[in-house]
């Protein structure tokens, strides 16, 4: 079937497993494929399969298709590169003030830049292992509101 996500939210089951409910058209899908997660938002224009079970609809397939995306297309890197660029934009207003060797200052820039597209990716390791250590510098990492000291290389 062919459809436009209306609307999309993460749900859970009473046993905490997740899933995704995509309201398309005029009925509600169930989306159970954790793995692709964040690969579909409101609005794309989708081609899936789905199954009865029982009072509920899953879906069994899911792609974005290619007609009438609004113009997005996932795989042209346009998204991301802009992206980029607001981060590399960010960090330099934040470094461009500093007095150093502008040697070192571009390639801070960058690091910073880089930094921030984990961050805004979701890409950050914010999870502490089971080691007493990892645990011990997370408290202390608490402490500083959340923040860690970075080498940026400056």
């Amino acid at each position: 079937m062919l459809g436009r996500i209306d609307k999309l939210w993460d749900n859970k089951t009473d046993k905490d497993k997740p899933y995704q409910v995509l309201a398309i058209g005029d009925h509600r899908y169930s989306f159970w494929d954790t793995k692709q997660f964040g690969k579909f938002r409101e609005g794309d224009t989708v081609e899936f399969d789905w199954k009865q079970a029982g009072e509920y609809k899953n879906i069994t397939t899911i792609e974005i298709s290619e007609a009438d995306n609004n113009g997005y297309n996932g795989s042209n890197g346009k998204d991301e590169r802009m992206a980029k660029m607001s981060c590399l934009k960010s960090a330099s207003r934040i470094l461009g003030p500093m007095d150093i060797d502008p040697n070192k200052k571009i390639k801070a820039t960058v690091s910073v830049a880089q930094y921030f597209e984990r961050y805004i990716n979701n890409e950050l390791d914010n999870e502490p292992s089971s080691d007493s250590r990892a645990r011990t510098k997370a408290r202390d990492e608490d402490r500083n509101n959340g923040y860690k000291d970075i080498d940026f290389g400056l």
